[in-house]
């Protein structure tokens, strides 16, 4: 690995990015989800009557007098569309995934603040009270205050500790554990990811030319970082690295530093996920995937439209987490199929590169969106669109064959949900017209169904 020669000290740590970002959202220490007291996450005390909205201008009001209130800047579809997103899954669960003499078992990971698990539970309760008498819902659930929350919601509708739990965890901190996890089972069950995969830590991937890089992360303590700034050279400077300088909203007073190194590509995950477009798509003469072909290729080339180069390099980040877990929910739950919805797109991203993530903190209800992934862990959110085509196909290896599709989130909610529940007196419907950025991923592993 090539380093600038004043970093070499006991003092640095190297790390990969997915690994910083881990860091910077779910450590139990400083996380952004996890750190004590930490609940990033909006929650309406009641929900909103849209019928009795006139229009979507006044609809427009109401959503920004909300997020004022809340101190937030958006609310998950299912915390905003409440009781009838959450409706909506319910129904596509018993429609799909109800195995014949089994119980329903339901594993959320992230359930935020359990509305959710709620209004699944109470729709099972309300339509199909049979399947609802042995249904057991567990909430998977790394921070400590979300998951008092989703207890506390749940059993305010009525719901009794032998139909839900929440089990404070990092359902995927540790494969070769996942077995022996508590709630781990053989038996059938569905796994809901609402607003989860955006989160999953990604890599940092760089091509030049034929060749391609894996990024990692040195960090040092603000005077070591301060120290290399001055030493390094422009030498140094041009052999693929960069120093962070601070972003355009912390400026050039935060208290630490980062320095991006890069390195031939040599970490498991990374080259998986490379290697596995290769083989779906057909491959370059570098032995990893093409700069024309396959999902890697089109990465590449909407890092061209979009002016993604960072000094002539092409830059991708790339779904390892998500990799990482669907190995750890095939590990613990190997009959498992899954539901999950979020973002593919996001607007106004100034981090550079294809895939790149949005870092945004919330101040006073508005978003202030950071141009280097590299903020103070624990302060900005790290979100990433989802590439839903590559996530079907890293499911699907990753569960020998599964039955994978994903759908536009109005097509999910039109078919699965209750006509008319959210819309306006003008006609207007915020859950079919909004979030058109949001889709709906279902996956089914071939051996659901064996005894």
């Amino acid at each position: 690995m090539q380093r600038v020669s004043a970093a070499a000290s006991a003092a640095t740590v190297c790390v990969l990015v997915r690994e910083r970002i881990r860091q910077a959202l779910v450590d139990p220490k400083v996380g952004y989800f996890t750190k004590h007291g930490s609940a990033p996450v909006g929650m309406l005390q009641k929900p909103v009557n849209f019928n009795d909205i006139p229009n979507q201008r006044q609809y427009q009001a109401v959503l920004s007098r909300i997020y004022e209130k809340l101190n937030t800047a958006w609310l998950t579809p299912s915390e905003l569309f409440q009781p009838h997103y959450g409706r909506a899954v319910a129904e596509h669960v018993l429609k799909r995934h109800l195995v014949p003499g089994a119980p329903l078992r339901i594993f959320e990971v992230g359930a935020g603040n359990g509305t959710a698990a709620r209004d699944v539970l109470s729709h099972v309760r309300d339509v199909a009270p049979d399947v609802y008498a042995t249904m057991r819902y567990t909430a998977l659930e790394p921070s400590r205050t979300l998951a008092q929350r989703q207890r506390s919601r749940v059993a305010e509708a009525g719901h009794a500790k032998d139909r839900f739990e929440a089990l404070q965890c990092e359902p995927f901190g540790d494969l070769y554990s996942a077995r022996t996890q508590s709630w781990a089972t053989h038996q059938p069950c569905v796994v809901l990811m609402l607003e989860v995969l955006d989160n999953l830590p990604h890599d940092r991937v760089v091509r030049q030319g034929s060749a391609w890089f894996e990024t990692a992360v040195e960090c040092f303590d603000a005077g070591e970082a301060q120290a290399i700034a001055k030493t390094r050279n422009a030498e140094d400077a041009a052999v693929a690295k960069r120093t962070w300088r601070g972003s355009k909203a912390y400026g050039a007073g935060y208290d630490g530093a980062g320095v991006e190194v890069l390195r031939p590509v040599e970490d498991a995950l990374i080259l998986h996920v490379l290697e596995k477009a290769m083989k779906l798509h057909g491959g370059g003469d570098s032995g990893l995937p093409g700069p024309s072909v396959g999902w890697v290729g089109k990465m590449a080339l909407a890092a061209r439209w979009l002016s993604a180069k960072v000094r002539g390099e092409e830059v991708f980040w790339i779904p390892t987490g998500a990799l990482e877990a669907f190995r750890a929910l095939r590990a613990a739950l190997p009959r498992h199929s899954m539901i999950a919805a979020d973002f593919d797109a996001l607007p106004d991203v100034v981090v550079a590169g294809h895939g790149a993530p949005l870092v945004s903190t919330t101040q006073h209800g508005a978003n202030i969106d950071h141009a280097t992934y590299l903020v103070p862990p624990g302060e900005a959110d790290i979100f990433f669109p989802v590439n839903f085509d590559a996530i079907s196909a890293l499911y699907q290896d990753v569960s020998n064959g599964a039955r994978v599709e994903h759908m536009a989130s109005r097509s999910f909610i039109g078919e699965h949900g209750t006509p008319f529940a959210t819309r306006c007196r003008d006609g207007y419907d915020p859950m079919l017209d909004d979030f058109t950025n949001t889709r709906v991923f279902v996956g089914e592993a071939p051996n659901v169904m064996n005894e």
